[in-house]
């Protein structure tokens, strides 16, 4: 198994404007997180004192080779997949109870796609969350903060019958789809243990998307 991740630079308050932001590089990866904090909560928990969290992703139209036409009204079913996903990642991470009645949103916006945008997203966005928080319980508006575990993403799969941590765009369009009894739960816990992170849960998830990337699980690991 190909147990190198590509290199990780995560450069936190990359932006002044947003209460949490960052940006993370996984190889020639690179994606803008921000998290933004607004008060008052989606209607069906209002009156609840609790808090909520979404997650928005996008492709900059010159982040791949051609350029990606910019979403319209309706977004891409690629894209909206893949903000559920991170929305889902985040809020495992959240006692809502503890944020009151506020709504975090994060901005997940890809400038160079290079593989692994999804993951990098949930990385990015848990850590701008995390400066979001930080920033709350600073100014008073928090005294305890919602944040209850850690998490964090990296894609395995499978190329040239090799399991393989992290692709990039190249060996990704080469990976093949299992069709062997491969426990993806065990590469899982191999893939993680080579990153050294302690983890309590690990959920594994397969989206509809284009045939391309069918080919590569995506392996969320919440960490203790």
């Amino acid at each position: 198994m190909e147990k190198q991740l590509r290199p990780v630079r995560i450069l936190p308050d990359f932006t002044q404007m947003a209460a949490g932001s960052v940006l993370i590089e996984c190889g020639r990866t690179q994606v803008l997180c921000t998290a933004s904090v607004e008060d008052g909560a989606p209607p069906f928990l209002r009156g609840s004192g609790r808090g909520w969290l979404t997650a928005e992703y996008a492709m900059l139209p010159g982040s791949t080779p051609k350029r990606k036409p910019r979403d319209g009204v309706k977004k891409d079913g690629r894209g909206t997949e893949i903000q559920r996903l991170i929305g889902r990642s985040l809020r495992a991470c959240m006692d809502f109870s503890r944020l009151g009645e506020r709504t975090i949103t994060v901005d997940c916006d890809v400038l160079q796609a290079d593989g692994g945008t999804r993951t990098a997203s949930i990385t990015g966005g848990f850590v701008a969350v995390c400066l979001a928080v930080n920033r709350l319980i600073q100014q008073g508006a928090l005294f305890d903060s919602p944040i209850v575990r850690q998490i964090a993403a990296v894609s395995v799969g499978i190329v040239e019958d090799e399991l393989t941590l992290d692709l990039d765009y190249a060996r990704d369009s080469r990976a093949a789809i299992a069709r062997a009894k491969c426990c993806w739960k065990s590469a899982a816990r191999a893939a993680l243990a080579m990153t050294r992170c302690s983890i309590r849960t690990i959920s594994t998830r397969r989206l509809p998307r284009p045939a391309r990337m069918k080919r590569t699980r995506f392996l969320i690991a919440r960490a203790l």
